[in-house]
């Protein structure tokens, strides 16, 4: 092979790892966003059980079923017609996701949420919100 072959092979090969190496540094960046994510529209459309299976074990010991759908089951009514603003930090198999919800009547209220990665999958560990509407049960 010529010199300029080898130097074009070696360039496409450098920027084939590039692209391979940006695509998942970004896979793994969305991971636990996407769980959030997952997790906010299963709250929206009142499905517990799914946004419920996305919790960390060591959390469902600390909030069972029926606490948790009580604590959401408010909540959910504010969650249609919002802007969402997310936060992503991401260290060494943990994050935290920011989440700014703003509603069309412009009520503001927030939520954090820490996901760990076990086995490839993040789920959420812990959460609390910042501000918002109360946390009592609300009767549609």
């Amino acid at each position: 092979m010529g010199k300029r072959r080898l130097v074009g092979v070696g360039l496409v090969s450098a920027a084939l790892v590039a692209l391979l190496t940006l695509g998942y540094m970004l896979t793994r960046a969305s991971a636990p966003l996407s769980t959030v994510k997952a997790f906010v529209a299963s709250v929206e459309t009142n499905d517990f059980d799914t946004a419920y299976s996305m919790f960390h074990a060591d959390l469902r010991r600390r909030e069972t079923f029926p606490e948790f759908v009580e604590r959401w089951s408010a909540r959910a009514l504010y969650l249609h017609d919002t802007n969402r603003l997310w936060s992503t930090d991401i260290d060494n198999g943990a994050a935290d996701i920011n989440v700014r919800f703003t509603t069309s009547t412009r009520e503001d209220w927030s939520a954090v949420f820490q996901l760990i990665e076990q086995d490839d999958v993040w789920r959420i560990s812990d959460y609390h919100f910042l501000e918002g509407p109360l946390e009592v049960d609300v009767v549609p």
